[in-house]
């Protein structure tokens, strides 16, 4: 019996040893790190926007808004985050300080923090409780901290880059495991500066010592993916609208930014790194909390496209959140976003693709490790290959009954890089196979999404210079559904005033700048202002300017707004400011009066424009209160 044993025991270290030891096939071109790998992971994340700017109605501080402002006396980090979960968000990336200076944070290094505020007697510290119910309710945690600071009287100086750093350690070491590190771009012009209310001009490329700052970045938190800047992980998708360029490659080439910019949206096939994108969107028109934007928040439908074209493009989606000055979501925010929620798990709980029998045509070293059983085993670590001769892949998937579908997901093994140039999907209908989509660029999720159908098979052939490396194939319905509008509170809002007496001073019959049409740019020819005729005295609440969205340049960064009834005597501007971000968010951007003036004559005077062409304009309203 004893030696009937050890044969057995024998037997089975023999049959170990001589397990598959088919090696796999070597990477291709640029490959992720451990933190762009769980970056991919969290692909869907929200950001949180909220500081003392929220009381001002502002989207950029000056750094001149008090800190006494700041008392979201309602916050519940948990309630918030539970939201964001119930959405299909899987990360919480807070803005720990925006251009304006204020820590949400206590910080060693300002006096402009929560500490100085009345919330919580200046005893609370909202990245710990945003970090703490994120790890609580099983999403990552990433942080926002502005390079740019209007408040602090050294920026500019070296001392103030030893005060950002320290900002960053206290960021990166107090909160535990952080999966994404955020830098904007918007750096340097005026600022209050602790008092000195001047423009202050940086030397981009050398000033913050990207290099080290980043090197250090990354000793504190390994795996935290840095967004953004140079020798960044992950970059920019090139606008604020929450979508990818079809195609969108994960490799890209950095370069200056005159030249690199321009193929932000689509990266370059076989790009020497891999820098793949973020799609950041606000769900309303701006980044921060604005009440006249209670009734233009994106509807769950828009929400839903919009995953499509940024995390089903192979990037990740990053949707900004703005608390109210209680520091809760909006109602109607809170509507889409469960909405959104509900649509994403009615399609993608069900993947018609596992009850599917799966053939391919070839698998590499006729190796179990590379089978493709592995398209539907639902793990992202296994995947199926073809042998190298042919480059090329093809997968059938039958059901023993036609399948009603209109989405088909396909995703790469990452760690041997981005294989695939294209692929084409058929589907087996009434005898004869038909085309479905085609795509090209696949990287870590490619949704294929086409018209409802039905079908006993499907096929996909992939084309590329290597053997393909799919991780994942899934296949998806979209339900059926009539959707509820979400309805804005009932507030007095402005009604627009008709434009139908109008006429542009001088007198002459260009009217693009207000014929309700913002596909036409007026653009001044002479001078830096544009004056109107309303025809007859009103009185004005609020101007509304609408930049151009296309290249004509001029968008307006810095305003004066005058209102007279003598178009030659203007007295002085009843509003001055800025229409922040507005390079990368052009979106009509509101100047609400305290009380309405009344006056026959508006003129809108550019300041500064973003790249000191002479302003222009895509449309002006004027809003009335009736």
């Amino acid at each position: 019996m004893e030696k009937k044993v050890l044969l057995v025991a024998c037997l089975s270290v023999l049959f170990l040893s001589c397990g598959d030891k088919t090696s796999a096939p070597a990477p291709y071109g640029a490959t992720p790190s451990k933190a762009q790998l769980q970056w991919h992971d969290v692909d869907f994340y929200g950001m949180i926007c909220i500081s003392t700017i929220t009381y001002t109605d502002k989207e950029w501080g000056y750094g001149d808004e008090p800190a006494e402002l700041f008392n979201p006396n309602q916050f519940n980090a948990d309630e918030a985050v539970a939201i964001m979960k119930e959405a299909g968000m899987k990360g919480v990336l807070l803005v720990a300080k925006h251009h304006g200076g204020f820590c949400l944070w206590p910080t060693s290094t300002t006096e402009y923090s929560v500490k100085n505020s009345p919330w919580k007697d200046g005893k609370g510290d909202m990245v710990r409780e945003y970090a703490d119910a994120a790890r609580k309710a099983g999403l990552k945690f990433g942080v926002y901290c502005s390079p740019w600071d209007r408040n602090d009287a050294d920026y500019g100086k070296p001392e103030y880059l030893q005060h950002y750093r320290e900002q960053l350690r206290e960021l990166h070491t107090r909160y535990g495991d952080i999966f994404l590190s955020w830098y904007d771009g918007a750096n340097g012009g005026d600022g209050y500066y602790g008092g000195a209310k001047e423009t202050r001009k940086l030397d981009l490329e050398n000033y913050y010592d990207w290099d080290h700052t980043f090197k250090t970045v990354r000793e504190w938190q390994p795996l935290a993916a840095i967004f953004n800047g140079p020798g960044a992980d992950i970059r920019w998708v090139g606008n604020e609208r929450g979508f990818a360029s079809d195609p969108c490659w994960a490799t890209f080439d950095p370069a200056a930014e005159g030249s690199a910019r321009w193929h932000l949206g689509t990266g370059q096939r076989n790009g020497r790194c891999w820098m793949p994108a973020e799609c950041d969107v606000p769900i309303r028109p701006g980044w921060f909390y604005h009440e006249s934007q209670n009734g233009q928040v994106k509807t769950p439908e828009q929400l839903f496209d919009l995953y499509f074209l940024s995390v089903g493009r192979g990037q990740a989606l990053d949707i900004g959140l703005a608390p109210d000055r209680s520091g809760k979501l909006h109602l109607n925010d809170v509507k889409s976003l469960r909405g959104l929620g509900d649509l994403l798990r009615q399609t993608f709980t069900n993947n018609f693709a596992q009850t599917a029998v799966v053939t391919v045509n070839q698998t590499w070293g006729e190796s179990k490790k590379f089978s493709g059983k592995h398209l539907t085993d639902n793990d992202k670590q296994t995947y199926w290959c073809p042998n190298d001769e042919t480059a090329g892949g093809e997968i059938t998937l039958e059901w023993k009954e036609p399948q009603k579908f209109n989405i088909v997901s396909l995703r790469e093994y990452l760690p041997l890089g981005q294989r695939i140039d294209s692929i084409s999907a058929e589907i087996f209908i009434k005898g004869q196979w038909q085309a479905f989509a085609k795509a090209t660029s696949i990287g870590a999720n490619r949704l294929l999404r086409h018209e409802p159908v039905e079908a006993s098979k499907l096929r996909i052939h992939t084309y590329g210079p290597v053997a393909p490396a799919l991780s994942e194939i899934g296949v998806y319905r979209e339900s059926e559904r009539t959707l509820a509008p979400v309805k804005p509170d009932k507030v007095r809002d402005p009604e627009q005033l008709a434009k139908t007496a109008w006429t542009l001073i001088p007198a002459n019959s260009d009217k693009r700048a207000f014929d309700d049409d913002i596909s036409t740019v007026w653009q001044a020819t002479d001078g830096r202002e544009l004056s109107i005729d309303l025809g007859d005295e009103t009185a004005v609440s609020a101007v509304v300017y609408t930049p151009p969205v296309s290249d004509a340049g001029g968008l307006i960064t810095h305003y004066r707004l005058y209102i007279s009834n003598d178009p030659k005597q203007w007295g002085q501007a009843i509003a001055s400011g800025e229409f922040s971000n507005i390079r990368n968010n052009p979106q009509p951007y509101t100047i609400r009066l305290e009380k309405p003036v009344k006056g026959r004559y508006i003129r809108l005077v550019a300041a500064d424009t973003v790249d000191d062409a002479p302003p222009a304009v895509a449309e002006i309203e004027v809003l009335i209160l009736k």
